[in-house]
Order: structure tokens, then C-alpha cells, then sequence
């Protein structure tokens, strides 16, 4: 289970987010959506310890997220994710994997092949689009099959094949008891994979719901 109590976490311009709690069981996907601001991709950063909290604590099975062992089980796609570039593809996967201790990187092969970079697999990144460079960060997060995935605007330079495979690789994961957290502007992709979401407005949840409903319409009154 993933779990956050009482987060806080507020820069000098006194925004961020306050008194976020949230629990997630194994096997389930939670949406956090809001506007630009709102203080989602705050929120994911605590969430994968990337961010201390001010306040407040998260935890993953028990074991609290910042904690550099913990960092193996966990999958992370930011808005704008981090490559070394004078890598190849296969050069940096292997390097993920052994950071998180992984010996056996077979899965590399075929991931890539479902994303169309197979034949790109040995060339340097930095040579890559921008569109190729995000399923490249996108790979590096899933091909560890990690216990908690966050993805933070997943969908931002992906072609529909792409989004297709991801939602795969998602589901795959949810099925063999991940759990996953995604911020996402598009709410129909949204309500494609989840129907347990959180609203965030000015850095606090305003709303949740775990069924089925129009998100358009609750977007409005929130936020419009």
C-alpha cells in the first residue's frame, strides 16, 4: 500500500501542497488531476522521494520513499525527464537496472521492440527527437516492473502507438499488484485506465472519487 499522511511541502512563494493524505492498495491506479500549479507534479516528487516533505510522511509497503533502498521498487517518469545522452538506449537501461540491482536484463529487447526503438537501440540519445527521448525515460521507468510507478504527463510527445503500448505496460503492471500514480491533462486517457482520482486545487484535494463519472463536468465546477 502507498500511503501519505499529512503532506506538506510549500516553496518560498507559499506554493506547493499542504495536508495532502492519500492511501492506494496494491494493484490499483490513482489519478491526481488539477491545472498547472495546483501543485501535482509536487506532490508525485514526494511521492517518488525526489522531495522531502516539510510535513508529513510516504510510504510504500512500509518503507518510507526517500529512503535510498526504497528507490529500486519505484518507477518515475517526470514532466521532463533526465537522459544521459552520450548513452545508447541499451547502455542507459542497463545502467537503470543496476542501480535498482537488477542482473537480468532480458526484457530490454522486447520493450523496446513494442516501442519502436529497437533498431535505434545502440545509437546515442542525444541524437534522438524529443518524442523518441520521452519513450526512452518512459521505458527506463517500467522495464524494472517496479511496485510503484509515477508517471507525470506520460502522454507529452508520445505518438497514439506509443500511448497504446504504455497503456499495456500499465495495465500489466496494475494486474501483477503495482501500483501506479499518473498526472495527466487529458482527461480522456484519464478515464480510459481509472476511475479513482483526486482533484488538487491551490496545493489540497478538493475532491475524490473512485467510480465512474464525467470528468469534463466535475473539471468545470472545480476549476472553471
Amino acid at each position: 500500500m502507498l500511503i501519505l499522511k499529512n503532506i506538506k511541502k510549500l516553496y518560498e512563494n507559499d506554493r506547493g501542497i499542504k495536508n495532502i493524505s492519500v492511501e492506494i492498495s496494491s494493484g490499483k491506479i490513482l489519478a491526481i488531476l488539477g491545472p498547472n500549479g495546483s501543485g501535482k507534479s509536487t506532490a508525485l516528487k514526494v511521492i517518488a522521494g525526489i522531495l522531502k516533505p516539510d510535513e508529513g510522511v510516504c510510504t510504500i509497503f512500509n518503507y518510507n520513499t526517500l529512503e535510498t533502498d526504497t528507490k529500486k521498487y519505484i518507477g518515475y517518469l517526470p514532466d521532463e525527464p533526465f537522459l544521459y545522452e552520450n548513452l545508447s538506449p541499451i547502455e542507459f537501461l542497463n545502467f537503470v537496472q543496476s542501480m535498482k540491482e537488477i542482473k537480468e536484463n532480458t526484457y530490454n529487447e522486447n520493450i523496446l521492440r513494442e516501442f519502436g526503438m529497437w533498431e535505434y537501440r545502440n545509437q546515442q540519445i542525444k541524437t534522438f527527437s524529443l518524442g523518441m527521448k520521452k519513450r526512452i525515460a518512459l521505458i527506463s521507468a517500467i522495464v524494472s516492473t517496479p511496485k510503484l510507478l509515477i508517471l507525470d504527463e506520460p502522454t507529452n510527445g508520445l505518438d497514439t502507438k506509443s500511448i497504446l503500448v504504455m497503456k499495456k505496460y500499465i495495465n500489466k503492471l496494475k494486474n501483477d499488484g503495482s501500483i501506479i500514480v499518473i498526472s495527466s491533462h487529458i482527461l480522456e486517457f484519464v478515464s480510459k485506465i481509472t476511475n479513482n482520482i483526486v482533484f488538487i486545487k491551490d496545493g489540497t484535494i478538493v475532491r475524490k472519487i473512485n467510480s465512474e463519472c464525467n470528468l469534463e463536468q466535475i473539471y468545470t465546477d472545480i476549476y472553471l
